[in-house]
């Protein structure tokens, strides 16, 4: 699943060159890396053995993996939400960084590592769940798209909530564990549905953020050109004209609405007034008229 949803984004950032789809698909290349050590940490033997004794004492892949993680995390949260990064961010992944360099080399016990390596990657989900949900607060969404996003970002924050509360669970009864199910010791299940749930969001998303990049063009045999002289003649404003653009491209009002960051009810607005200027109450007769211009 991650893999095909990587190589799903990178098809999108050949087609769009637009950062988000860049960061989406090494988000879910790193997903797809981690997949694969898990996989074979829990059906080959050998590697378990290597796994198990290279996770206490250097884990340096996966440290380099879930660094790369939070880098793509704060790139995908600032790019939706319209923010910029802060010093705090900065300070943050300092610190994120140093401490799971440094938590490998303290002279701990293996079970209290993992309690502090693991620990620090769902703080590291935990701050940026929260940094969206501010950044979600000051946001010009319309109700719909506020009200997606904020959804999103409470599931996201319990089924963490889970995944820390599984890590520590599986740290005191590890052999449990393992004796019950021993191809999945390895795994932290929340957080596998964590990120499953992510992969599901991110082509929601990914369909709005489509629908902001459809060609303006209202149809094959009629060029731009047209629809600037048809709005200059019926005095549009340049909100009028494009939202014209997006009704002749077969939006629905809602979906014009999110494009826009206005509610609904300002769309209709708009477009009563179009038909008003223009004589018309369809948009069948809108497109009409428009490509007999």
């Amino acid at each position: 699943l991650f893999a095909v949803t990587a190589a799903f984004f990178f098809v999108l950032h050949r087609q769009n060159n637009k950062p988000i789809y860049r960061w989406l698909m090494l988000l879910f290349v790193i997903f797809t890396c981690l997949e694969f050590l898990y996989y074979m940490a829990d059906y080959m033997d050998h590697f378990r053995q290597y796994y198990a004794r290279s996770l206490v004492t250097h884990p340096m892949l996966i440290t380099v993996l879930y660094m790369a993680m939070h880098l793509c995390y704060a790139a995908i949260v600032l790019h939706y939400f319209g923010g910029s990064i802060k010093t705090a961010d900065k300070i943050f992944f300092i610190l994120f960084s140093f401490a799971v360099l440094i938590i490998p080399l303290l002279p701990s016990s293996s079970l209290h590592f993992i309690m502090m390596y693991f620990g620090m990657i769902q703080l590291m989900r935990y701050y940026w769940l929260i940094r969206g949900y501010k950044l979600l607060k000051a946001a010009a969404f319309s109700t719909k798209k506020y009200r997606q996003s904020r959804r999103f970002i409470y599931i996201a924050f319990i089924i963490n909530t889970f995944a820390l509360l599984e890590n520590y669970f599986l740290i005191y009864h590890y052999d449990a564990v393992e004796a019950i199910l021993p191809t999945v010791s390895h795994r932290n299940i929340s957080a596998d549905i964590l990120t499953v749930y992510m992969a599901v969001v991110a082509f929601i998303v990914t369909r709005h953020l489509l629908a902001e990049h459809r060609p303006l063009d209202i149809m094959e045999d009629t060029g731009s050109h047209k629809l600037e002289e048809f709005a200059r003649l019926h005095n549009f404003t340049q909100r009028e004209k494009e939202i014209v653009s997006y009704m002749i491209a077969e939006l629905n009002n809602q979906e014009i609405a999110d494009l826009l960051y206005i509610t609904q009810g300002t769309v209709k607005n708009h477009i009563h007034n179009i038909y008003q200027k223009t004589g018309t109450s369809k948009r069948s007769q809108l497109a009409r008229l428009i490509k007999e211009s």
